[in-house]
């Protein structure tokens, strides 16, 4: 259907209270279908749009589940700081001495500590005395060599 707008362009002169006024009234020519160009020239860019968008869409979401397992590393994490933060567990400063310094003193921690227990490791001493695990061992294998000390169950 082909049609026209038409354009005419019509000037009232008016006057009022002394003052001229110009009204202009204009009608436009134009095809029925310019409206119908129009909406297909916009549906392209909405299209393109449209793409855009579900472009952004999936990035929002992918962004929104990196989110959701970092907070979820996070609140492991916090929760194993919290645990390790709350535990009982001390450092222990070695001291760094020699055999000959560190026997008597093992010696009279072993005899002391035999009286009210029935056994004695050598972690235990390492960690009370401060000493190195490795020394305190090597120190028990003389005192059992010795007679000293004795094994558990022999």
């Amino acid at each position: 259907m082909s049609g026209y707008y038409q354009e005419t362009v019509k000037e009232e002169k008016q006057q009022q209270k002394g003052k001229i006024f110009y009204r202009t009234a204009r009608e436009i020519e134009l095809p029925y279908d310019y409206f119908e160009e129009i909406k297909k020239g916009l549906s392209h860019y909405l299209e393109r749009d449209y793409v855009r968008l579900e472009k952004c869409l999936a990035f929002k979401s992918e962004l929104v589940t990196e989110l959701q397992s970092l907070r979820k590393e996070i609140a492991f994490l916090d929760s194993r700081l919290t645990q390790v933060e709350g535990s009982t567990s001390t450092i222990i400063e070695i001291r760094d001495i020699g055999i000959e310094e560190a026997m008597p003193l093992v010696q009279k921690f072993a005899e002391d500590f035999l009286k009210t227990h029935e056994c004695l490791y050598p972690s235990d001493v390492a960690e009370e005395l401060g000493l190195d695990y490795g020394l305190v061992r090597e120190i028990f294998s003389i005192l059992e060599k010795e007679g000293k000390l004795k094994k558990k169950g022999e």
